[in-house]
């Protein structure tokens, strides 16, 4: 195992041990030290832990960068107001309904201890408490910041609270630790293709040198990463697949975001957007089409950023299916038009998205605007290959088209969208061995 993903997994061990075990405030205090980690896997490692199934803490992170108190509190009130409303929204799509936390007028610490109380307290109703992570970037104040986190946890005195400190803060006890050498997690990229790691011994085996490695990376846009880390990431998604097949649709979301974080530390940045459309799948499956419109515009973006556009098409159609869900059909309509103009060289994905298209005007009470464009998606069938046309919807363009003709009144128009649709299908039959579309 790499020394990255070896040393989470000791870290959420060890916390998941600590967690079971808490005694009341103020002793619920653990320091923890995350050594080796950037500020950003120490971020996601905590969130990793916290998407885990067995959890059942919701975490609050604060980490803004300490350069005096004031600063600090100010980020810290300005970021709870929504992670206390996603607490209720997530809380809420389980069916758990908690009352909202105002927020106080005051902004100092003895508020900010009360404020996380009564949060912590609301929470305990329906799970086991809050965990609030103390995780500045960086440091400015030394002393200040010591005075700071005593004073907040002296304060904050509800049982069911539990602060993670950095150790250096903690009271006396021992932390919650875990440690990445750095120069043995360098030292480990770098042998990941060395073929003396995979199959048989070669004398005569070339190498790739540190530069050719490098470039290999430039060129494809893809990190080399670990069997190690790769393994840990394909049971992520095999876990997410199979609650999703059971119909567990909170659980694959919850775990389709546990893959996504991994996907983020090891820099998988293609697989993180396609986890993200996942994440967006999981909340239109169990009806929180908010939550998966906010997933699938996430994807989109970075899927463009990325310069990867089948991953953005796959956004898009998640969006598209979402707003046609929502009956949003002009938005659905425009989502659908991008798509069928980004699909040239996919013509299934093409005809579909015109298909759907044609499905939204005639929703808006807009039949000739529906007729045209499965006309033309029934002339883009016409000019496949029968091969490729079988593996397209054009036998359910040729319905619509035939029977929206005849709502029009216009049964010979109806009859030549039969005739066009049938010379489709007979010249597929005409393939050797070739199954018709359906």
């Amino acid at each position: 195992m790499d020394p990255l993903t070896l040393a989470v997994e000791q870290f959420h061990a060890a916390l998941a041990l600590a967690l079971s075990d808490q005694a009341p405030a103020p002793q619920a205090t653990r320091g923890y030290a995350l050594e080796g980690f950037t500020p950003s896997e120490v971020l996601k490692t905590f969130r990793l832990f916290e998407y885990r199934e067995d959890n059942r803490y919701p975490f609050i992170l604060l980490s803004a960068d300490f350069l005096e108190p004031e600063s600090y509190l100010l980020e810290a009130f300005m970021q709870l107001a929504g992670d206390e409303a996603a607490i209720r929204q997530g809380l809420a799509e389980d069916g758990r309904i908690i009352a909202p936390t105002p927020l106080p007028e005051q902004r100092g610490v003895e508020s900010l201890a009360s404020f996380l109380s009564q949060l912590a307290s609301a929470v305990a109703h329906e799970l086991a408490g809050l965990v609030v992570v103390l995780a500045p970037a960086r440091v400015l104040q030394a002393e200040a910041f010591a005075q700071f986190t005593a004073k907040l946890v002296a304060r904050a005195c509800y049982p069911e609270l539990i602060f993670l400190v950095p150790k250096e803060v903690a009271p006396a006890g021992k932390a919650i630790s875990a440690k990445v050498d750095r120069k043995a997690l360098t030292e480990h990229l770098k042998q990941l293709k060395s073929p003396q790691n995979v199959g048989p011994a070669r004398e005569n085996a070339p190498q790739l040198t540190a530069a050719q490695r490098r470039e290999l990376t430039r060129k494809t846009g893809k990190r080399i990463t670990s069997k190690e880390a790769g393994q840990t990431y394909k049971r992520l998604l095999f876990e997410a697949g199979e609650a999703q097949s059971e119909g567990q649709f909170e659980l694959a979301a919850k775990k389709f975001r546990m893959a996504r974080t991994w996907c983020h530390m090891i820099d998988l940045k293609p697989e993180a957007v396609a986890c993200t459309i996942a994440v967006g799948s999981s909340h239109f499956a169990c009806g929180r089409t908010e939550r998966a419109i906010e997933a699938f515009t996430t994807a989109r973006k970075a899927a463009a950023a990325l310069a990867e556009p089948r991953l953005v098409l796959q956004a898009e159609l998640g969006l598209a299916a979402t707003h046609l869900h929502r009956k949003e059909f002009p938005t659905a309509r425009a989502a659908y038009e991008r798509i069928s103009a980004s699909s040239d060289d996919l013509p299934p994905m093409k005809l579909e998205s015109l298909r759907l298209r044609g499905e939204c005007f005639l929703a808006e009470n807009r039949p000739g605007d529906a007729v045209s464009v499965w006309s033309e998606a029934l002339a883009l069938a016409e000019a496949l290959d029968p091969r490729l046309a079988a593996l397209t919807c054009y036998s359910l363009i040729g319905e619509r088209l035939q029977a929206t003709q005849l709502l029009l009144g216009k049964p010979h128009l109806a009859a030549e969208a039969k005739d066009r649709t049938a010379r489709i299908r007979a010249a597929i039959h005409a393939v050797p061995n070739q199954r018709v579309s359906q």
